[in-house]
């Protein structure tokens, strides 16, 4: 909330004793908050200016933590009371009313099925319905509290969802026919409509190479998409979106202005790859 800016990952360039560390960037200079003891794939602004951690960790900081962590500010303290999650966590994001969600490769959380996808309420883990079958790397919410998760699964509440499906708070639905391939980064529009990006080529059954939106009843792709896949998205002030990801030709990032693609200056390297964006 101060507008500082928080970084993690799995890198080791604040020292052999910090490899993988989450640390802040006040405008002058880099700190280290503390480190975990493996990469940090997730990270979530609380209501209480606190932040949410997740990814492949079992320890932040001196404390146990399986997979997910609160920062208050001055230390990191498990988010569940019992046992965590059991494996992996790769998104996170705060619903309206102020409950976390969580998504990954887990399958339980604090001891209970929790199919890779929980909420937290603050005191416990719950499930959501059924959850879903796959994997869980990117969650949005809508304008009107709606729950978004993207992932490596085919279906969500036990009904068919590939790769794409909506929570109301009280069932799962799908959005269209969904996707043919994993979708890994999801960003809401100045205008509501939802925007994904993954390693698909097609959505809705219609051709969209790696990017599609979401308009509330169709998909349909944004211009000819990309070519390689899309990890991560970012809205700039204009209302102008931005992509990153992995591209065979050299530009691994790329912004659509609502009628064409250009490139951000030379891009990144053909050898590179860009898996988060933040303005």
């Amino acid at each position: 909330p101060n507008g500082d800016l928080i970084a993690a990952g799995g890198f080791d360039y604040f020292g052999p004793s910090s490899k993988y560390p989450v640390t802040r960037w006040n405008g002058t200079s880099w700190t280290t908050l503390s480190s975990m003891n493996n990469n940090v794939y997730a990270l979530a602004p609380l209501p209480d200016g606190g932040l949410l951690a997740g990814g492949e960790f079992t320890a932040a900081g001196d404390v146990s933590a399986q997979y997910v962590a609160r920062w208050n500010n001055s230390a990191w303290s498990a988010l569940d009371p019992g046992t965590g999650m059991n494996a992996e966590v790769t998104a996170l994001t705060a619903l309206p009313s102020g409950e976390l969600v969580a998504g990954g490769a887990f399958t339980t959380s604090n001891g209970i099925s929790t199919s890779h996808i929980a909420i937290w309420n603050g005191s416990d883990s719950t499930a959501l319905g059924a959850g879903v079958n796959g994997s869980v790397y990117a969650m949005q919410t809508l304008t009107n509290g709606d729950l978004i998760a993207g992932g490596d699964f085919t279906t969500a509440g036990n009904a068919a969802a590939n790769h794409i499906a909506r929570w109301d708070g009280s069932a799962w639905s799908t959005l269209g026919t969904g996707m043919n391939g994993a979708v890994s980064a999801l960003v809401v529009m100045p205008n509501g409509d939802l925007v994904a990006g993954g390693d698909f080529t097609t959505a809705g059954g219609a051709s969209a190479n790696r990017i599609a939106r979401w308009d509330g009843s169709a998909w349909s792709a944004l211009g000819t998409g990309m070519d390689g896949d899309v990890y991560a998205f970012a809205l700039l002030p204009n209302g102008d979106l931005v992509a990153g990801g992995r591209s065979p030709n050299g530009f691994a990032v790329a912004s659509w202005n609502g009628t064409a693609w250009s490139p951000l200056a030379t891009g990144i390297d053909t050898f590179g790859y860009v898996k988060s964006l933040a303005v």
